[in-house]
């Protein structure tokens, strides 16, 4: 897993490119449009590495891209290698991944 490729990396670069000024409306806004052209490039079926904090990495195939019923916004969702995880694909009865 090339680090210097993951969606955070790419995210602060652009942040330091283009500055991270104004109200917090505005930063929402901002950070919004960069999770969604950060989301343009993960396809389903690429394999990817997931780091939360005080966890240990897993990796799996991305399973899931796009919009749900029960949040706003680009959600991803990821088929972890390990049988680990929240839920089997499904959210409030509605089926977004395999």
């Amino acid at each position: 897993v090339n680090i210097s490729d993951s969606v955070r990396t790419w995210k602060k670069k652009i942040l330091a490119e283009h500055g991270h000024e104004g109200d917090h409306k505005a930063d929402h806004h901002a950070d919004k449009e960069l999770n969604e052209e950060a989301a343009k490039k993960i396809k389903v079926g690429d394999r990817c590495e997931v780091r939360v904090r005080g966890s240990t990495a897993r990796r799996g195939v991305v399973s899931f891209n796009g919009e749900t019923k029960f949040r706003e916004g680009i959600w991803i969702g990821i088929t972890y290698d390990e049988p680990v995880g929240k839920n089997d694909g499904s959210v409030a009865g509605e089926r977004y991944a395999n």
